[in-house]
């Protein structure tokens, strides 16, 4: 039993470990399609891109538009509102959207916007 369940964290952690080199990146086209992209050379810079441009979601057509983590996508609208995403294809690429524009905040006018790290 206990080279089972010690198996079973070792797997855990490598799953974990891999995912977590993992990048995901987000482009927004000019007629407001996102599109996904996932860099896997962030801990040695190579130029490693399993998922490429996969079409994630349109009407994108925000002031800004920023990545936070786990998924969390925030955008501004030219009113200043701040709208809360929740994209949770980032594994595979899929478009899957479980918390789609949820105004999370209102006054948001600024010339820039970032989330910063954990």
């Amino acid at each position: 039993m206990k080279i089972l369940v010690g198996l079973a964290s070792s797997v855990v952690l490598s799953l974990w470990s891999l995912s977590a080199l993992a990048t995901p990146i987000y482009t927004i086209q000019s007629n407001g399609d996102m599109l996904f992209y996932k860099h896997t050379g962030s801990d040695d810079g190579s130029p490693t891109w399993p998922i490429q441009g996969v079409k994630i979601g349109n009407g994108w057509n925000f002031k800004q538009v920023f990545a936070g983590d786990h998924g969390a996508i925030y955008a501004i609208k030219s009113n200043g509102d701040m709208l809360f995403y929740k994209h949770t294809g980032i594994d595979d690429g899929s478009a899957t959207w479980p918390i789609q524009g949820v105004k999370i905040g209102n006054g948001w006018n600024f010339q820039q916007v970032f989330a910063g790290d954990e």
